[in-house]
């Protein structure tokens, strides 16, 4: 009976183990998949600061002609 029981458990514990390991492997792609889109969003990014920074330059210009 003790014999069944730990091969029971031991054949669950395997079973988990291999879903535990599928997860981990969904986990990993769509990590990797969101990195890349990060990556890709980086010089827009540093463009799109670039401008804000002109444009504050710019304001601050258009403030002291009136100050």
């Amino acid at each position: 009976m003790q014999l069944e029981g730990l091969e029971s458990k031991s054949r669950q514990l395997k079973e988990e183990r291999v879903e535990i390991s599928k997860q981990t492997k969904q986990v990993f792609a769509l990590a990797q998949e969101q990195s890349s889109k990060i990556e890709g969003k980086e010089p827009e990014v540093d463009l799109t600061n670039k401008k804000l920074e002109d444009l504050k330059s710019k304001w601050a210009s258009i403030k002291a002609l009136f100050a």
